[in-house]
């Protein structure tokens, strides 16, 4: 279901309104709540109160539903975006720390082996790899300094 809120004229007067476009009709009533979630994480959250359904209309198989609405309200949640932005940041900070050689407080820039067999810093590369905020160029240049060989061939045949 599709969630349109816009502004139209009724009766020479700008009222707000919704539009819903579906598979189905809908029949809201009172106070309604509606979440659209965007392809970045984003989360919109409408709340209004509907005044009375005014038209309906049926198109290219779908049903539309037009409202008259007031007492309407958004909030946008981009918690998950800039999630992401921060993980970018990370990955820039920690990708300049290697080069650098400048130990980052409570981050190790010195290639040490962990238990399972893998430097310290291989799986920080291999999921900065797999979500594209390393390029190859990147992962060569930690050779060396945050894993090794093999697992630079590792990484680079897994993305």
């Amino acid at each position: 279901m599709q969630y349109i809120y816009g502004i139209s004229q009724r009766f020479g007067t700008l009222c707000e309104n919704l539009k819903t476009v579906g598979a189905e009709h809908t029949d809201f009533s009172g106070y309604i709540q509606t979440v659209t979630e965007l392809g970045d994480g984003t989360k919109i959250t409408d709340r209004c109160r509907i005044i009375e359904k005014y038209a309906s209309k049926e198109a290219n198989g779908l049903c539309y539903d037009w409202y008259l609405i007031d007492n309407h309200y958004r909030t946008e949640d981009t918690t998950a975006k800039a999630q992401k932005s921060i993980e970018a940041v990370m990955a820039t900070v920690d990708y300049l720390s290697m080069m650098s050689g400048i130990d980052i407080p409570g981050e190790s820039a010195m290639m040490t082996l962990e238990s399972n067999g893998h430097s310290k810093n291989f799986k920080k590369v291999s999921d900065y790899a797999k979500e594209s905020l390393w390029n190859a160029g990147m992962i060569a240049n930690a050779v060396g300094k945050w894993i090794t060989e093999e697992e630079y061939d590792e990484i680079v045949g897994s993305t």
